[in-house]
């Protein structure tokens, strides 16, 4: 973890009343009742947020459609506000995104999670009702 990203985190918690070394230490936080999990990637100099959601598990008889629904909402990220959804190794249906660390501050930390939160929730929506 690099110091511009720990300042990032400490500026995000301060904007939100939470606990930074919480936050430093769990790369976790639930933005509007979604849990996002932030990862970082790189060096002192550049490097990306990873935001990772999880989206849920479909049952059998629906994962055609769910794993068919989350390929068209990928294509040209019609339907997922930026971020890529995917099925991980056990079935789990998942949402990531990347946020550039160059010129990122809280705020704009801020917008970006819940924009990806939304998206999560709005697919976590789909396969309950699908």
């Amino acid at each position: 973890m690099t110091e511009a990203y720990e300042d990032l985190l400490r500026s995000f918690a301060t904007l939100h009343d939470l606990p930074a070394e919480a936050l430093l230490a769990t790369g976790e936080i639930v933005f509007g009742g979604t849990l996002v999990s932030l990862v970082y990637e790189g060096d002192e100099t550049t490097g990306e947020i990873l935001l990772l959601g999880e989206i849920g598990v479909p049952s059998a008889a629906n994962e055609a459609i769910i794993c068919k629904a989350l390929l068209q909402a990928n294509n040209l990220w019609a339907g997922t506000g930026g971020a890529t959804l995917a099925m991980d190794a056990e079935g789990m249906a998942i949402a990531c995104a990347k946020l550039p660390l160059l010129g990122l501050d809280a705020s704009l930390l801020s917008d970006g999670i819940s924009d990806f939160a939304e998206t999560v929730d709005y697919w976590r929506a789909f396969l309950q009702q699908s």
